[in-house]
């Protein structure tokens, strides 16, 4: 009896640390196998050109990604358990051959086959209605994901119970579609369990006349019962296992696709890297671009960026500005012509290499979900405290970010979403003045800022500290463009004009002096100024956004004062000064017996603030002398 405990303990412990062995073991191997995946998913992900992302929504990649854990079930299904129960099948199964005769033997495998092809029959069906689901629920996520996202928009249109009831539909299309699914796995396990019913009845059937006639003993029928049910039921278990490995090659399809997908932009064997030091100099040489060669977008494209200056690059939406600075940066390659930077042909330049000397601005820039301070670190991560302080300075953000009761310890939310698009504007500034690159790229990097932080930025932080870099701007609001910067006009892809500010917006019959008269708010009449017109020089919409900012940002100053600052900052050869000529402008818009105080100060807080429009000009003004404020 002691002999009896003493083994029945001896098996209580060795099964019990064998079973806990196993558990541990696969649950770890199988987790770092999930765990590799994702991670090299990841990396991948990274590596992938902007096109990439341009395509594909960031949901559909997170997704994606995230589907690489589900394979760690898979592989502990493939290594641990797959094997452990093809061996206990084929030891029960070798048993069972040796106990019974040739005819037990015949049925048991008649039956394994039926049940294994009508197990695969069936399946097909079942694999259909899962797929099903499963495509369903990715269209799903990347609707939910896409309203989510934009739900401003359906807000501000007013469409969120439309737009809900869009949510929805599908849901109920899920839950059909699940029910199905159920419905229909539950049938085909039914038939699947009637062949093996029907195998066994034949076999206790036969055992029971073998009994009759002596053949077999009484306790023959409860161990052909044990046996039949541990191989069939060890058949199912691995038939089980094949459709949850489908499922997961399914649902890891995605993965499968984003780790096939190739970078656009790729390193060349021969790649150089760039000196750590640069003069900054880059040039375009009968550059063609299309992502499409049938519709390309830039057209024998050439112009210089010398080092230490400025170019600028204009023209209509659509025109192909922001193409250039993508190509610049290489998020993109040339379909034919080169981009050289120093002389070196970026395209046999290390990625790396290339935008560790861009520091690139532009209008749809956002910032992470994580402190101010984290963010402008960014883009120098050794850089000290003081440095950022004075980054954030010269953008024009310092007093505003130690307004916030955590400073530069403030956590942003996600893009930014609780700052204004000035203040992120301005920390993506700040995050680029740290990073101190050679080349500079503003693609209306200043769009969302008021006039007068306009002007102090570009003159603090652009044309000031950084006067030694070479840049180059996409600019809409011409005012900031340097008078000494090279000018090219883009349309249709083509450079159509290029010239010297300052004289490219007197040239006549320029396009850009069109537009530079445009964004004036000047008529485009072809006569020279009237005599008698209230403002014989025009008006000036930039300079009058200044100098009422002015006022109300130094109420103490004198009107003069004010004017001749606005004046200093920004004179140029054709546009007009501030004089009696617009102060006289002033008096008619607002009365006539309005003075320089009154003039300045009558509800402009409201005019700055709420974009007011002085379209109604009173007695004596023209309508064409009318100006809008932003």
């Amino acid at each position: 009896m002691s002999v009896l405990k003493w083994a029945a303990y001896e098996h209580l412990i060795i099964r019990g640390a064998y079973d806990v062995s196993r558990n541990f073991l696969s649950k770890y191997i199988s987790e770092h196998i999930g765990t590799a995946v994702t991670k090299h998913a990841i990396r991948h992900v990274m590596t992938l050109s902007n096109d990439f992302f341009q395509e594909n929504n960031p949901g559909y990649i997170t997704m994606s990604v995230r589907s690489g854990s589900m394979l760690s079930g898979s592989f502990q299904d493939l290594f641990f358990n797959v094997p452990t129960t093809t061996f206990n099948l084929g030891l029960n199964y070798i048993y069972f051959c040796w106990k019974f005769d040739v005819y037990f033997v015949a049925i048991s495998a008649a039956t394994c086959v039926a049940f294994a092809w009508v197990h695969y029959s069936t399946g097909r069906i079942s694999d259909e209605v899962r797929r099903d689901a499963i495509n369903m629920q990715r269209s799903q996520s990347n609707q939910q994901y896409d309203v989510f996202e934009h739900w401003r928009t359906v807000a501000s249109f007013n469409k969120i119970p439309e737009t809900t009831e869009n949510l929805l539909e599908p849901l109920d299309r899920s839950r059909d579609s699940t029910i199905r699914r159920g419905v229909v796995e539950s049938l085909m396990d039914a038939i699947r369990r009637s062949v093996n019913g029907v195998g066994l009845a034949v076999a206790c059937v036969l055992m029971v006349g073998h009994i009759a006639h002596g053949r077999h003993p009484v306790g023959d029928l409860p161990s052909l019962m044990q046996l039949w049910g541990s191989f069939t039921g060890g058949i199912a278990m691995l038939c089980g296992l094949g459709e949850k490995l489908r499922t997961i090659a399914w649902q890891t399809e995605t993965l499968s696709a984003l780790l096939q997908r190739k970078p656009a932009v790729v390193d060349r064997e021969d790649a150089i890297e760039l000196p750590d030091v640069i003069q900054g100099r880059v040039e375009f040489r009968n550059v063609h671009f299309g992502h499409d060669p049938r519709k390309p977008l830039l057209k024998d494209v050439s112009f210089v960026a010398e080092p230490n200056k400025t170019i600028a690059i204009v023209g209509r939406s659509g025109g192909g500005k922001s193409t250039l600075v993508d190509l610049t940066v290489r998020f993109f390659d040339v379909t034919q012509g080169s981009i050289l930077v120093d002389g070196n042909d970026i395209s046999g330049v290390k990625l790396s290499s290339l935008r560790k000397h861009i520091g690139l601005i532009s209008q749809n820039e956002t910032i992470f979900a994580t402190t101010i301070m984290k963010n402008v670190r960014y883009g120098k991560p050794d850089a000290s405290d003081e440095d950022v302080y004075q980054a954030c300075r010269d953008a024009d953000i310092h007093d505003k970010i130690m307004s916030f009761p955590d400073g530069y310890q403030t956590k942003v939310e996600r893009r930014g979403s609780k700052l204004s698009g000035g203040e992120v504007q301005r920390l993506v500034l700040a995050r680029v003045i740290l990073k101190d690159p050679k080349i500079i790229i503003l693609d209306e990097a200043t769009s969302q800022l008021d006039a007068l932080t306009e002007s102090n930025v570009l003159e603090n932080a652009i044309n000031t500290r950084n006067k030694n870099r070479t840049k180059i701007i996409v600019a809409h609001r011409l005012r900031t463009i340097e008078d000494d910067a090279l000018v090219l006009v883009v349309e249709n892809g083509e450079i159509i004009e290029k010239g010297i500010n300052k004289k490219l917006r007197v040239l006549p019959g320029s396009e850009y002096k069109k537009m530079w008269d445009a964004a004036s708010g000047r008529r485009q009449t072809g006569k020279a100024p009237d005599a008698t017109s209230p403002s014989p020089h025009g008006l000036d919409e930039f300079q009058a956004r200044l100098l009422i900012e002015r006022r109300l940002q130094y109420p103490s100053e004198s009107v003069e004062d004010s004017i001749k600052a606005v004046n200093e900052r920004t004179d140029h050869e054709d546009g007009p000064r501030f004089g009696a000529g617009f102060l006289g402008f002033f008096r008619l818009a607002l009365g006539k017996d309005a003075g320089p105080e009154k003039i300045l100060k009558r509800e402009m807080g409201s005019v700055i603030g709420g974009g007011k429009q002085l379209q109604e000009p009173r007695e004596g003004l023209s309508r064409a002398s009318s100006i809008s404020i932003d």
